[in-house]
């Protein structure tokens, strides 16, 4: 009887010790994830600015990063979109294990996570090449980037107010409809800049994209200090 029980503590103390074993792992995959998450974006301009310069004759101000894919170092562009695009569906998986699974916040995490397979297919279909006709591989990429823009919207959206209570901070929930509305507000100088035929995309392409990383990285941020004050995984 006496060799049962102590059979029996030592089972238990087994379990406990391989619980935290697993817990702990959790937590260090977790924290690489998002550190990795907060990288991302740094990573991705370093990748813009080396394509650039292997580039003769582009143009930041005009020429977009998609068309930086028919340059010298293109191949390091397709694999800059892969990557962004593989971090934020890995965002998106790590916000849904934070948050606590509300319908808003399902759909915020969609948001990202199409997003993430959005800049996929904008590395699978190229952009179109410089004095080249109109192709379908390049429409589908000309109308994945607006889908894209449109999904970063409402992902701010839809999770604002998750954020703020993740964060515990109000200011987590204005900076997230502030980044939104700026958002909103480079979508209609896209608009006018068509109109106008003024062929700035490069400018505001890039600035666009400075707001969503700035976000991206905060909302990493956020979520790593959440898990290391004892947020589950």
């Amino acid at each position: 009887m006496v060799t049962s029980e102590a059979t029996i503590g030592v089972t238990d103390a087994s379990s406990i010790e391989v619980a935290r074993s697993d817990r702990e792992s959790a937590l260090s995959l977790g924290k690489v994830l998002e550190l990795a998450l907060m990288s991302g974006p740094a990573i991705f301009q370093s990748i813009v600015v080396l394509a650039q310069v292997n580039q003769p004759g582009y143009n930041p101000v005009r020429d977009t990063i998609s068309s930086l894919v028919w340059g010298t170092g293109g191949w390091l562009q397709t694999l800059n979109f892969f990557l962004i695009g593989s971090l934020l569906v890995a965002m998106a998986h790590m916000l849904r294990a934070r948050l606590a699974g509300k319908i808003t916040e399902l759909m915020g995490c969609l948001s990202l996570a199409l997003m993430g397979a959005g800049f996929i297919v904008l590395g699978i279909f190229p952009a179109r090449a410089p004095a080249s006709p109109q192709s379908l591989p390049a429409m589908i990429h000309g109308v994945t980037v607006y889908c894209i823009i449109l999904l970063f919207l409402a992902a701010c959206l839809f999770l604002a107010c998750s954020l703020r209570d993740l964060a515990q901070s109000r200011a987590m929930l204005l900076y997230t409809v502030a980044t939104g509305i700026l958002c909103a507000v480079f979508i209609i100088m896209g608009i006018f800049i068509m109109v106008t035929h003024t062929y700035w995309f490069g400018i505001l392409e890039r600035v666009l994209l400075l707001n969503g990383f700035i976000w991206l990285v905060v909302v990493a941020y956020t979520a790593l200090d959440h898990q290391a004050g004892g947020a589950r995984i």
